[in-house]
């Protein structure tokens, strides 16, 4: 519950919309109950009244408006309120992105980011029935169910008790199967997202799959979810149909008990004869909107189980969270260099990764990490690029406290060149701009030349304008390197981190793009290596095991002494040769 206040507040951003929604469904619903109250009125004078004659014609033309009326208005409350949930939904799937975007580093079970994303936009949607079916009509719900049941008491006292007996239990009733409904309704949509996600997941990898052999196991292990995610969605169905028959029974067991009652009223003289029909229209009219406030919570536990997790991403913390007081420049005799000075960092806190982790890059050096899997390279790369922040230390770019840097400033500071390049649809052009939207074509085909995307060999044959397809579709593992090396140097910034860059890349291209390097002498690069020939390149390296560093020094001469730890690692077969 306290997820869904926290929902309530976005109706403020559009309150006029919102009391337009009330408004219109409010004066729909009692016009419904005029309506009927008005044509039993018709009914009850034609059966019972000898003025009858006189007055049918403006019974006639009143009903008619109102039929008329309550067409209008059921179009505008459709219109309306769906007009205020679609708006809603377009501000909440756009702030799921700026979070998800934010706290995502911080996202490290074993969800996958297609779980993620179908998760939030998937609960988003779900929340279409909060705003557009929910909220207002539950309000005024609330109105016409006071308003019919005191008009029906006038007539005829007795019925009062049939009303609130009949109108208590339809309460009751969601709010007694509530917590079968809320664990039925965050079954369905974990088992949903789970199948969205190995849908998504099976279609991407479909390639490796068929290659491997390992597709029939894995459409398989898809059926597998469907069947559990169509078993939940049954018994949520199952639970929401006694739901509804138990709510029908209520219904028409009061309106038994009011036809009872009413023709007790009338032997005895109590009721005339000609207000009976209208009694009983405002009576079960009254109890409609009872029942559609039960049906309306039939959908509450759907609704809390979506709500408390888009809650969760919303209100997840920063990995890396804006600096107090922010600076806004970097020294220049300090620009390029990188330090950590005695850092020690965990994803949990139980579990520490690095420990006390201390190095300076000078300005324009190129330093290597080099080490078993697991002993920390790619934190350090995440630290250094400040995905994260050290549980303690401090990480310095350009000599200023990382954690102080403005964002946009730490981008132009320090980039990367991920192992597996992200990019997106369209030309290798509009991916390298991604970089920077506002650099010249000469900038464009200076970083371009420097990552020999147009050089002859490069393999793209309309150069900067081949097409891209989705997540490089059509590009080779070798291309997609490059693109993003070129990306990376487009930004201009001082310090160059590559995460196993070279690892799409045959030795020739990674000498290439090593000399492509050399001639930006001005740049700081720290390069996570496996091979020999990329730690050779550089002009120092760092061993790491278990999180320390166990061994620096210059590559050749660490190379050339069989006790070192370098050179152990490629003994053990931890470093490629090549």
């Amino acid at each position: 519950m306290n997820a869904l206040r926290w929902v309530l507040p976005l109706i403020s951003q559009r309150r006029v919309a919102f009391f337009g929604t009330i408004a219109s469904s409010l004066l729909h619903q009692l016009g419904i109950l005029a309506l009927s109250a008005t044509s039993a009125l018709f009914l009850g004078h034609a059966l019972f009244s000898a003025s009858f004659p006189d007055e049918w014609r403006m019974l006639a033309t009143v009903i008619a408006a109102l039929a008329l009326a309550v067409a209008v208005l059921a179009w505008w409350e459709s219109y309306i309120s769906h007009d205020l949930a679609y708006a809603l939904l377009a501000v909440l799937r756009s702030t799921a992105f700026t979070e998800l975007a934010r706290s995502s580093p911080a996202r490290t079970g074993a969800r996958s980011g297609s779980d993620d994303t179908a998760s939030v936009m998937g609960d988003v949607e779900t929340l279409e029935w909060l705003f557009a079916h929910t909220i207002a009509q539950m309000l005024t719900s609330i109105v016409v169910l006071g308003a019919g049941g005191t008009l029906s008491a006038l007539i005829s006292p007795q019925l009062i008790g049939v009303w609130a007996a009949a109108a208590v239990l339809l309460f009751a009733l969601p709010w007694a199967l509530s917590r079968w409904g809320l664990a039925q309704g965050r079954k369905t949509r974990s088992s949903a997202v789970h199948v969205h996600s190995l849908f998504v997941e099976t279609i991407q990898g479909i390639g490796d799959l068929t290659a491997a052999g390992e597709l029939p196991q894995r459409l398989r292990r898809v059926e597998k979810a469907d069947q559990e995610l169509a078993r939940w969605q049954l018994r949520s169905g199952t639970r929401a149909s006694l739901e509804g028959a138990l709510s029908e029974t209520i219904v028409a067991g009061a309106g038994i008990l009011a036809i009872l009652l009413m023709g007790a009223t009338v032997r005895d003289g109590r009721t005339p004869p000609e207000l009976v029909a209208v009694a009983m229209v405002l009576a079960m009219g009254t109890l409609g909107p009872a029942a559609q406030i039960a049906g309306l919570l039939k959908n509450f536990g759907t609704l809390i189980a979506s709500t408390n997790r888009l809650h969760t991403v919303f209100t997840a913390p920063d990995a890396a969270p804006a600096p107090d007081s922010p600076v806004h420049d970097i020294d220049p005799t300090q620009a390029g260099s990188l330090e950590f000075v005695d850092v020690s960092f965990g994803y949990n806190p139980d579990s520490p990764v690095l420990h006390s982790i201390s190095f300076r890059i000078r300005p324009g050096e190129s330093v290597a990490l080099a080490g078993p899997s697991g002993a920390g390279k790619s934190t350090i790369a995440a630290l250094a690029l400040r995905t994260w922040d050290p549980d303690t230390g401090q990480v310095r770019i350009g000599g200023a406290p990382a954690d102080r840097i403005e964002d946009p400033l730490l981008r132009r500071a320090v980039t990367a060149v991920p192992q597996e390049a992200h990019l997106m649809r369209g030309t290798v052009r509009t991916n390298l701009l991604l970089a920077r939207p506002d650099a010249s074509d000469a900038q464009v085909e200076q970083a371009a030349d420097a990552a020999l995307l147009r050089d002859p060999r490069s393999g793209l044959p309309e150069g900067l304008d081949t097409p891209v397809g989705e997540r490089g579709d059509g590009l080779s593992g070798g291309q997609r390197a490059r693109v993003s090396f070129a990306r990376a140097l487009l930004t201009g910034a001082d310090i160059l981190v590559l995460d196993e860059a070279a690892a799409h890349l045959d030795p020739h291209s990674e000498d290439d793009l090593t000399r492509a390097l050399r001639t930006h002498a001005e740049l700081t690069t720290l390069v996570i290596a496996h091979r020999t020939r990329t730690i050779l390149a550089c002009d120092r390296v760092l061993v790491l095991d278990g999180g320390r560093i166990v061994e620096e020094g210059a590559p050749r001469a660490l190379l050339a002494d069989n006790r070192s730890r370098l050179s152990t690692l490629l003994q053990r077969g931890a470093m490629e040769p090549g």
